[in-house]
C-alpha cells in the first residue's frame, strides 16, 4: 500500500470513530430510562395487586364468603407483603393452610383457626387472644411474645413450638402435646394444662400461678425460678424435673410425683402435700423420694407434710418413723 492509500484509510477510520462513539452514548442514554420505566412498572403493578388483595380481605371481613378471603390471603402472602396492617380479627379461617407464612404482628383476635395448618409459621408478636386453635397444627411455629390469652388450644399439635415470653393467661392446653416446648418467661396464669404433655419442656421463669396442671406430664422439664403459687399439680408427674428456686406457695401437690426432682431453694410455704383417692380404691400420695437438695425446713413449711413419701434418710431427718 502506498503512502497516499495509507493516509486515505487513516482519514476514513478517523471519521467513523466519532459516529460509533455517538451511537454508544445514545444507546446507553436510552437503556437507563427504559430499564427504570420497566422496574417502576413492575413495582407499581405489584403494589396495585397487593392493594387489591388487601381490599378483598378487608371488604369480605365478617361476611360468609370464606373461600374468597382465604384465596386472597394466600395470594397476598405469596407476594411477600406483610399482614401487619391487615385486620383479620374474628374471621373464620378454619382449615386454612398458612404453613411457613410470615404472620408477624398480625391481629387474629377471636379468629377461628380450627384444624388450620400453621406449622412453621412466624406468629411473633401476633395477637391471637381468644382465638380458636383447637385441632390446629402449630408444630415448629414461632410465637415469641405473642398474645394468646384466653385462646382455645385443646388437642393442638404444639410440638417443638417457641412460646418464649408469650401471654398465655387463661389458655386451654388440656391434653395438648407440648413436648420440648419453649415456654420460658411465658405468662400462664390460670392456664388449663390438665393431662397435657410437657415432657422436657422449658418453663424457666414462667408464671404458672393458679394454673391447672393436674395429671400433667412434666418429666425432665425445667421450671427453675417459675412462679407456681396456687397451681394445681394433683396427680402430676414431675419426676426428674428441675424446680430450683421455684415458688410452690399454696400449690396443691397431693399425689404429685417429684421423684428425683431438683429442689434447691424451692419454696413450699403453705403448699398442700398428701394423698387423694384415684378412684380405684387406692390413694396416691405426694412422692418426694430421692429428691435432690430438699431440706427438712423446706418440707415443714408445707401443709400435711407428714403424709408424703420420703426416702429413709429424709424421714429420719424429719423425725418420722
Amino acid at each position: 500500500m502506498s503512502s497516499l492509500d495509507s493516509a486515505r484509510e487513516f482519514i476514513k477510520q478517523s471519521l467513523k470513530q466519532p459516529w460509533n462513539r455517538g451511537l454508544k452514548t445514545i444507546g446507553l442514554g436510552l437503556i437507563i430510562p427504559i430499564g427504570l420505566t420497566v422496574y417502576l412498572g413492575f413495582v407499581t403493578a405489584r403494589e396495585f395487586r397487593i392493594a387489591h388483595l388487601q381490599q378483598i380481605i378487608q371488604n369480605d371481613s365478617g361476611q360468609v364468603n370464606k373461600a374468597a378471603k382465604i384465596s386472597a390471603l394466600q395470594k397476598l402472602l405469596k407476594t411477600g407483603a406483610s399482614l401487619r396492617h391487615v385486620d383479620l380479627q374474628g374471621d373464620n379461617l378454619s382449615g386454612v393452610d398458612l404453613s411457613g407464612a410470615n404472620l408477624k404482628g398480625t391481629n387474629f383476635k377471636g379468629t377461628n383457626f380450627k384444624r388450620a395448618n400453621l406449622s412453621r409459621a412466624d406468629l411473633s408478636r401476633a395477637n391471637l387472644s381468644r382465638a380458636d386453635l383447637s385441632g390446629a397444627d402449630l408444630s415448629g411455629a414461632s410465637l415469641i411474645d405473642a398474645n394468646l390469652s384466653g385462646t382455645d388450644l385443646k388437642s393442638t399439635n404444639l410440638k417443638g413450638i417457641n412460646l418464649k415470653g408469650a401471654n398465655l393467661n387463661g389458655v386451654n392446653f388440656s391434653g395438648a402435646n407440648l413436648t420440648e416446648i419453649n415456654l420460658s418467661m411465658a405468662r400462664l396464669n390460670m392456664a388449663k394444662l390438665t393431662k397435657a404433655s410437657l415432657y422436657r419442656a422449658d418453663l424457666i421463669g414462667a408464671n404458672l400461678s393458679r394454673a391447672d396442671l393436674s395429671g400433667a406430664n412434666l418429666v425432665l422439664a425445667d421450671l427453675s425460678g417459675a412462679n407456681l403459687s396456687g397451681a394445681d399439680f394433683m396427680g402430676a408427674n414431675l419426676s426428674g424435673t428441675r424446680l430450683n428456686e421455684a415458688n410452690f406457695s399454696k400449690a396443691n401437690l397431693k399425689g404429685a410425683n417429684l421423684y428425683k426432682a431438683h429442689l434447691i431453694g424451692a419454696h413450699f410455704d403453705s403448699a398442700v402435700l398428701g394423698c387423694y383417692n384415684t378412684g380405684t380404691l387406692e390413694e396416691s400420695c405426694t412422692n418426694l423420694m430421692h429428691t435432690l437438695n430438699l431440706t427438712p425446713d423446706q418440707i415443714k413449711s408445707a401443709q400435711n407434710w407428714r403424709q408424703a413419701r420420703y426416702s429413709r434418710k429424709l424421714r429420719r431427718e424429719l423425725g418420722l418413723k
